[in-house]
């Protein structure tokens, strides 16, 4: 009896170190590098914002992006990270330099999870300056001057002050002179030719030297940041109105703004219904109305390839394997693990 609780005790202070080495272990910055879930098939992103997930960890807080509404309290269990009572991050690999992990969630399947793969900042912040050795160089999604407020909260309070809002797009880089205490403002297209209200953007973003961090910067001449900025009053319908400015970073292209921004209120709240409304098609047993609504919502948000999944599920449900097999062959061009296998199983190669 006494044997048994001294192993008992033993387990139990191992397992306290070990959780004790992996906090001292993950402290600090993170910056992702490559994202894919679980189950190994590729990852699928909501959006084509250029710029890479941040984790940060400082004793047991534990925050996204640094933006303090997403900050929240951790325990380490073992190789566990415990953000809530049913979910958290499974520590895979952790050393000075990477850390790998895998998201936890009570009832979710494997190919719902992401697996992130992460170096530390230091470590990019290090890589980077060894690749920019110009001394005018563009920003890339690793190596950004961060912002200590976001330039879009500056621009939304002038607007609030001094114009309405209106429905108004520009192209441009904002050039930031380290040296010199310095940013100008190049617009290189307006979908208005108000030049009174051009140079009022101008003006603003000319004046926001102090909200960059250039800690990281200091050494070069000129750092450019090229962007893309809307400016929307607009009427969704349904009690939904949106005004405000936003402002893109890493793009010249217009059309980027829903891709960047993700998908529309409108469009995400559309796909939604139709993929309930083909459940209930399918329940029903009326399964070319199911067919045609899981597709319309995968139009409408293809980062949700569950249409894709019920659509091949349907059309065994019919019997009709031949596109039962097509829609299993898109998941497997997806790089889809369990759509690889139904494909493989069920169809002729």
């Amino acid at each position: 009896m006494r044997a048994r609780l001294l192993f008992f005790i033993a387990i139990c202070i191992f397992n306290l170190m070990l959780a004790q080495n992996y906090n001292k272990d993950i402290q600090g910055t993170w910056i992702t590098v490559f994202k894919e879930m679980k189950d190994g098939s590729s990852y699928i992103p909501k959006s084509c914002n250029p710029f890479p997930n941040k984790f940060i960890f400082v004793d047991d807080k534990f925050c996204i992006n640094k933006q303090n509404n997403l900050c929240i309290d951790f325990t380490i269990i073992k190789n566990f990270i415990k953000t809530s009572e049913n979910s958290g991050y499974i520590i895979e690999k952790v050393n000075s330099d990477s850390l790998v992990i895998v998201q936890s969630i009570v009832g979710v399947e494997d190919d719902k999870l992401e697996r992130m793969y992460f170096l530390r900042q230091e470590k990019v912040l290090d890589q980077q300056k060894k690749i920019n050795t110009g001394k005018n160089i563009f920003a890339n999604s690793l190596f950004f001057p961060p912002m200590k407020k976001n330039l879009s909260l500056v621009l939304n309070e002038f607007f609030k002050r001094k114009y309405k809002y209106v429905n108004l797009n520009f192209v441009g880089s904002i050039i930031i002179y380290p040296q010199q205490n310095k940013v100008s403002t190049e617009i290189k297209y307006s979908s208005d030719n108000n030049t009174e209200r051009i140079d009022y953007i101008k003006y603003i973003i000319d004046h926001t030297f102090n909200i960059w961090d250039l800690k990281d910067f200091s050494n070069y001449d000129s750092v450019t940041l090229p962007f893309i900025l809307e400016i929307k009053n607009e009427n969704f319908g349904d009690g939904y109105t949106y005004k405000g400015v936003s402002l893109n970073f890493l793009t010249q292209n217009i059309n980027d703004f829903n891709c960047v921004n993700g998908i529309l209120y409108q469009n995400l709240k559309k796909s939604n219904d139709l993929f309930v409304k083909g459940i209930n098609a399918t329940k029903r047993k009326k399964y070319d109305n199911a067919i045609s609504f899981f597709n319309e919502s995968y139009i409408l948000n293809n980062s949700n390839i569950d249409n894709l999944y019920n659509i091949a599920t349907v059309y065994t449900m019919q019997n009709d394997i031949l596109n039962a097999c097509k829609t299993w062959e898109k998941l497997k061009d997806l790089d889809q693990i369990q759509g690889k296998e139904l494909f493989q199983q069920n169809c002729k190669k």
